[in-house]
């Protein structure tokens, strides 16, 4: 790439400095010219107890034991 070109690129910025001045933050939603937009819940509701460690991946969740208990004959639940 000829040093030309690299100078050129050093001047793009990765954002629009202008941006401060036309969005506006809340605590719940971001508004810009266009509207008003409310931020999405990235936590996923999962219930207490899973039945296998697949649907615990990204989690630190609690989880039902099925093949303990069968194997030693004991008759409650392991979590």
């Amino acid at each position: 790439m000829p040093a030309s070109q690299i100078e050129e690129m050093s001047d793009i910025k990765p954002w629009d400095p202008q941006a401060k001045e036309l969005i506006k933050w809340h605590e719940d939603e971001v508004e810009d010219n266009f509207g008003h937009y409310k931020f999405a819940s990235i936590i996923k509701e999962q219930p207490k107890i899973l039945n296998s460690m697949l649907e615990a991946i990204g989690n630190t969740p609690l989880v039902k034991l099925n093949r303990i208990p069968e194997e030693y004959g004991i008759e409650c639940n392991i979590c």
